[in-house]
This record gives structure tokens, sequence and C-alpha cells, in this order.
């Protein structure tokens, strides 16, 4: 297609405690890169506020665009994020209360299937 580059999409999982690894994000980011375009927390629900106020006044989050997920079962979490997020007028906001979990095994031991949070609409047993 005119018009359309490829491109190499990269990712990198890094583990270890946000306090030490949010300071050392910006040496991963390219001469050419603003800020990363996603990132997910899934780790301590109670530190997901902290850390994405160090992301953000670190300029980590790009201006153009960042979508920041939150793997997150704790309400009240949720809604302090939410609360902050309303605040500052920069965030556009979906919740989205279905999620599935798929844990696959090829040997040995059971597949276990999670599905917390589903909400069917306009089918059986739905809600």
């Amino acid at each position: 297609m005119a018009g359309i580059r490829p491109r190499l999409f990269q990712f990198q999982v890094l583990t270890g405690r946000s306090c030490g690894l949010v300071p050392v994000l910006p040496g991963l980011l390219g001469p050419e890169e603003v800020g990363f375009s996603l990132v997910l927390m899934d780790h301590r629900p109670g530190l997901f506020l902290s850390d994405l106020q160090a992301l953000e006044g670190a300029g980590l989050l790009r201006p153009g665009g960042c979508s920041v997920l939150f793997t997150c079962r704790d309400r009240a979490t949720v809604t302090e994020i939410q609360e902050y997020a309303q605040s500052r007028g920069l965030y556009g906001i979906h919740r989205h209360s279905c999620f599935i979990e798929l844990s696959y095994r090829s040997r040995g031991g059971a597949v276990n299937v999670g599905v917390p949070n589903l909400r069917a609409t306009g089918a059986e047993g739905g809600s």
C-alpha cells in the first residue's frame, strides 16, 4: 500500500520493583521516540496510581497517544485511578468489564479457564 512503511513492533517485559524500573525506562526509548504508546500494569494494584503518576511525571506516556492497561479486580483501585484520570483532563477512559484468562498447558495437568466479570447481554443467563 502506498504511504505505509513496514514497522518493527517490539515489546519488553520488565521485572522488578516499579520504583526502580521507572527511572531506567527513558533509556529504553530510541532517539526518535518521545514516550511509550502502550503500558500494561499487571502487578500490585496498590501501586498502579503512583506508578501512573511516575510515568506521567517522567514524560514517558507518548503525548500523541498512549494506552495504559490495568489488570485489576479491586473496585476501589479502579475507582481511584478513574477519579485521578478524570481530574487531570488528559485521559480518555474506557472501562471494560469483560475479562477472559486462558492458561494453556500442553502436557500434563488440566487447562484452566477463568472468566471473572463476564457479562453476557442478550444471551441465556446474561444480565
